[in-house]
């Protein structure tokens, strides 16, 4: 088989699984989660070369892309500003609570503190793209609660990066990765607000063409400039 053709297999399994689910009340993205993992067993892995799979894995990570994209242009910014308290007190709980108890079990049990902070780390982790995926399905991204659940997941998000970063980098006792993660971070912050600002005066000028092709384009080359700064900074 050729990639065309098991991308199209791959997409036609998943399809299949998320409209099941969907005409039983379900979320479309528990079809295709369920999907992914009939494909990833041992019999039909088998049938999926490396190479198959680097193209695939290509395609998830511009589907994520998209997604988070797709979910960017739905935001009410306005409305989101106003929830700002409650993302901000419930993304501290669902990062806290999680790590401090993965740490202190790892610990019971009598592993390093390096061991103990990597699992407390991954106990605070959160599937947002899942959970954007069944926002958006359900028509609740811009209610309260929605923003709120999305507010804290980003959040979670860049406590994850930041300290997953850390903790490998001192698990690999690297001083000199360790010195540059506090500029990686400094850069990165520094170029999103200047994206924050200059973005909304370049708009303005593609938008005088009254082209949507030419807009959409704009948007999209944007979005994938941003994700290859974060991508080369190690930060996504």
């Amino acid at each position: 088989m050729n990639t065309l053709t098991v991308i199209t297999l791959c997409l036609c399994v998943s399809f299949v699984f998320s409209e099941l689910f969907f005409r039983i009340k379900y979320p479309r993205v528990i079809g295709q989660i369920i999907a992914g993992l009939v494909l990833g067993l041992p019999f039909f892995r088998s049938l999926i070369s490396q190479e198959f799979m680097i193209d695939i894995q290509f395609l998830a990570d511009l589907g994520i892309i998209f997604l988070l994209l797709l979910v960017g242009l739905e935001i009410n910014i306005d409305k989101f500003k106003r929830s700002e308290k409650d993302t901000i007190i419930i993304a501290l709980s669902t990062v806290l609570v999680p790590f401090v108890l993965g740490f202190i079990f790892m610990k019971a049990m009598g592993y390093s503190y390096v061991i103990a902070l990597i699992v407390g780390a991954c106990f605070s982790l959160t599937a947002e793209g899942t959970t954007l995926k069944i926002l958006l399905d359900l028509g609740a991204l811009n209610t309260k609660i929605g923003l709120i659940i999305l507010g804290a997941g980003l959040l979670d998000d860049i406590f994850e990066v930041i300290f997953l970063s850390a903790v490998l980098v001192m698990a690999h006792e690297s001083i000199i990765d360790l010195v540059w993660l506090p500029l990686k971070i400094t850069v990165f912050v520094i170029f999103v607000v200047v994206c924050y600002k200059v973005f909304p005066i370049l708009l303005k000028h593609v938008q005088k063409e009254k082209s949507k092709i030419t807009i959409f384009s704009f948007i999209l080359l944007f979005a994938l400039i941003v994700a290859i700064i974060s991508d080369s900074l190690e930060l996504g």
